[in-house]
């Protein structure tokens, strides 16, 4: 009996090797490279793209899949998610995409709106005229080329979108036309133009990077400044002395100045334009009361506006007090037996924290934005109880977990290069047994964010 079992565990290990190395031997056959066409159609008024190299993409996932990680619940995973959408779709469509090659998503603007589109190239042009045909999007074909138009926003498709897409298909775009930068393929590449930064954006182009390099993700690309903006953006002056999850940056967006005076403004009180922020995050802290729960962020926050604010006499508010649930006491907020202390640290900037004397430091006079450190604050929450189980039932945030818990560390660093050019470089490494492309996968899995 020994022996039979011996055998057929024999048996079964070289089954399985022998699928893997068939597997992968096609696999090898079917990634061969082919030209992607595609990428000389993107039109030249795009103010966003996004490029995947698909066939890039599929080698790594199967190389981290089969050989790297050898992972289970992954298989698993896949196997229940095209179960579950064949059960809601049916029968899954072919619609003749060359899934190997690169996939270009891009916004451009037309009539007064915005529309968005995918450039594909096609391994079967009749599948896709047919299989598109019974969709409401519009599209276009060129010989091995295609491209689909649907709105950026909710509503109804603007009208002739047809000739549109066969326009944008009517002739190649020249090289120097095209956002994405040269050199080097990365496995995404994105570029953004324009009105995709906002009205108050210091930045309006940029060409960023996305790669895989053994057990890390790796991040890079360059940022162009508006040449006719009045007011250039500054680098970070004060930050507290980082730990836990630390960002600082000089480039806060406005809106968070304006939904803070928003907020503040039932109080009868306001707040000046914030021009800096330096943070360290620890988790969070869910403090029980009677009515209620208290969410306390644990944190040493430095803030720094463009003109003075007096702290003190923000927190002295007895309507914010009481809305808050905080009295404050000294130098401190006291939220039952739990505090935040604060305190003015020059005319226009202040600290609230955990700890009654952080340390500052001088910040580094290149850069726009520093972040480093772990993920793991970002989803530790102390004393949450039933809002914790809540939270824990929702696959976002069980799919955030486990990325922060198999994360190493993360660090993301945008600085000064010369005159209106700023780089941007970091990298998200994962610990030992882990892999990036592993990883990435069960995240869009258990976080239902394929559906």
């Amino acid at each position: 009996m020994q022996n039979k079992k011996a055998l057929f565990s024999l048996l079964s290990v070289a089954s399985v090797l022998a699928i893997i190395w068939v597997f992968w031997t096609i696999s090898e056959s079917l990634l061969k490279e082919k030209s992607s066409e595609n990428t000389n159609y993107i039109p030249k008024d795009a103010t966003y793209t996004f490029v995947l190299d698909g066939k890039e993409v599929a080698e790594k996932a199967l190389f981290s899949l089969l050989v790297e990680a050898k992972d289970v619940e992954i298989l698993n995973l896949i196997q229940t998610t095209i179960l579950q959408k064949s059960k809601v779709d049916g029968e899954m469509k072919n619609y003749g995409i060359d899934y190997l090659s690169d996939i270009v998503f891009f916004e451009m603007p037309y009539k007064k709106t915005v529309v968005s589109g995918v450039l594909v190239n096609l391994s079967n042009g009749i599948l896709f005229r047919k299989n598109m045909a019974k969709s409401k999007n519009s599209f276009a074909v060129k010989k091995d080329v295609g491209v689909v138009l649907f709105p950026s926003e909710k509503g109804d498709l603007p009208t002739n979108l047809n000739r549109f897409a066969a326009e944008i298909l009517s002739e190649m775009q020249p090289k120097s036309n095209l956002h994405l930068k040269n050199g080097d393929r990365k496995l995404i590449e994105t570029s953004t133009f324009g009105s995709v930064f906002g009205m108050h954006s210091f930045f309006t182009k940029s060409n960023i990077g996305i790669d895989i390099q053994n057990s890390s993700l790796y991040f890079s690309g360059i940022l162009t400044q508006d040449e006719k903006a009045k007011i250039q953006p500054k680098t970070v002056g004060k930050i507290v002395q980082p730990s836990g999850m630390h960002i600082s940056t000089s480039l806060v967006p406005v809106l968070l100045s304006d939904t803070l005076n928003f907020f503040l403004k039932q109080f009868n009180t306001s707040f000046p334009e914030i021009s800096e922020v330096s943070l360290n995050y620890h988790g969070t802290k869910i403090v029980n009361h009677s009515s209620g729960f208290y969410v306390l962020p644990q944190m040493e926050l430095l803030v720094t506006c463009s003109l003075n604010v007096e702290i003190e006499k923000i927190l002295e508010n007895a309507e914010l007090q009481s809305y808050l649930g905080y009295k404050l006491v000294g130098n401190s907020m006291r939220f039952q037996s739990e505090k935040l202390y604060f305190k003015q640290v020059t005319a226009n900037s202040f600290y609230i924290g955990r700890m009654e004397k952080p340390t500052f430091e001088k910040g580094n006079t290149s850069y726009y934005l520093n972040i480093n450190g772990s993920l793991n604050p970002l989803i530790s929450i102390e004393g949450g109880g039933m809002m914790l189980a809540f939270l824990e039932m929702l696959p976002i945030f069980r799919a955030s977990k486990n990325l922060a818990e198999h994360t190493e560390f993360v660090q993301l660093k945008l600085s000064k290069n010369g005159n209106k050019i700023a780089n941007l470089e970091g990298e998200m490494r994962f610990k030992k047994t882990y892999y990036p492309m592993t990883e990435l996968t069960r995240f869009l899995l258990i976080g239902q964010l394929l559906d």
